[in-house]
């Protein structure tokens, strides 16, 4: 009996020993690879809470309802809640300007004509409002009977269209003076299985991720992730198909089209580089985490998260890693890019700020859970969480070389 006893201890004190020397190893390993990349995560940046002198928070404002999918055009701020108002909001003195009551919860971002501001609604209206009154001019309803209609791509505008999809299958251009259809794109199969493997899989984001969605526009034709793990290129003369790529899983973020390429990432982790004129894949980047944002391309390099917290930046020709980092928790909104600086925020409400190369600047923790995309103008970076306040941080000088102030 005390032999066995004997026995069985040796055989625990081995494991033991053996997972204390290949945990120090793997730490080991860990650490040399951040000292020979040169590479600081986020969560090793010092100074929190600590924004740079050239950088600073020159607005901080509680703003009426809940704040989803910013837009900001002429310095107007624009977006809906689920207080199911649409609102007009003065970019200086954080002042509403006016508010218009929908039947609906606001899904998506606005799209800004010179009198006109567009967004849809979960009910499946597109709203036509006049942007310096808050006045309806029109909505287009693209409900159907039994059948979910919510509006879950975003619209925009190119010659005087407004281009737009609903969860029912189709995919709309209608006039943008007086909302009359022009044609409609009918994709083949139902979006219902895809939505409801997307809410498995994160429910919180596929509330704030696919209702942002927002069409890419290029050269007469119009890019859009389908319903059907495809993203299709579209006349936007006639509506006719002049493509569609299968990307193996659903597109949660808008596709990003620079130098004839297109780059989006899928729910499976799949990130790709389709070239436009074809609809032939160039490369793709593989992992196995969902990417429900849009990325950020600029001198050679596009960049994007994932909903594991990494970051990655990739050689736009090649779709070769050039180098990651990883945040404490997930990274489902758009990264912007200002000054040699890539700005990335998490679900849990800090600002991480890198430099190209990857190695931590500074962090910024703020109260609340992230809501939405960050919106760069003007120098000015916007960004809002929860806590029902938007914030604005001075990225770049101001035109005039001075701030209001305000904090």
């Amino acid at each position: 009996m005390i032999r066995f006893v004997q026995f069985v201890f040796g055989v625990l004190k081995n494991t033991v020993l053996t997972f204390l020397v290949l945990y120090i190893l793997f730490m080991g390993i860990y650490s040399l690879d951040q000292i020979f990349s040169q590479k600081m995560p986020p969560t090793s940046v010092s100074n929190t809470n600590t924004i740079p002198q050239e950088h600073h928070i020159i607005g901080k404002t509680k703003i009426p309802g809940s704040v989803k999918y910013p837009t900001i055009s002429n310095g107007i701020i624009y977006y809906g809640s689920k207080e199911r108002c649409f609102y007009a909001l003065d970019s200086k003195s954080r002042s509403a300007l006016w508010h218009y009551k929908t039947t609906s919860i606001v899904c998506t971002t606005a799209a800004v004509s010179d009198t006109t501001v567009y967004f849809g609604t979960r009910d499946g209206r597109l709203y036509a409002i006049d942007k310096n009154t808050g006045r309806k001019l029109w909505n287009f309803d693209a409900r159907e009977v039994f059948q979910l209609s919510s509006i879950i791509i975003s619209p925009a505008i190119s010659n005087g269209v407004v281009f737009f999809g609903s969860n029912n299958n189709k995919f709309y251009a209608v006039d943008a003076k007086t909302g009359l259809q022009k044609w409609v794109f009918k994709t083949e199969t139902s979006l219902a299985t895809k939505l409801i493997r997307m809410f498995i899989k994160s429910p919180a984001v596929y509330y704030s991720g696919i209702r942002a969605i927002v069409p890419a526009i290029s050269d007469g034709i119009v890019y859009f992730p389908g319903d059907n793990d495809y993203v299709y290129a579209v006349d936007i003369s006639t509506g006719e198909e002049k493509w569609r790529f299968y990307s193996g899983a659903f597109v949660a973020g808008a596709p990003v089209i620079v130098n004839n390429i297109t780059y989006f990432g899928t729910v499976d982790g799949d990130f790709y580089a389709v070239d436009i004129t074809t609809g032939k894949q160039k490369w793709v980047f593989q992992k196995d985490d969902p990417i429900y944002a849009s990325p950020s391309v600029t001198e050679g390099t596009v960049y994007f998260g994932n909903a594991e917290g990494y970051v990655y930046a990739l050689d736009v020709v090649t779709g070769k890693e050039k180098w990651k980092i990883k945040a404490p928790d997930s990274i489902n909104a758009s990264l912007a890019i200002a000054n040699g600086l890539v700005y990335l925020m998490s679900d849990y409400g800090t600002l991480y700020v890198v430099d190209r190369q990857g190695c931590g600047k500074w962090k910024y923790q703020v109260s609340g859970l992230m809501k939405s995309p960050m919106i760069m103008a003007d120098g000015v970076l916007y960004f809002n969480c929860n806590d029902d306040y938007l914030y604005a941080l001075q990225v770049s000088p101001p035109p005039n070389g001075d701030s209001d102030g305000r904090s």
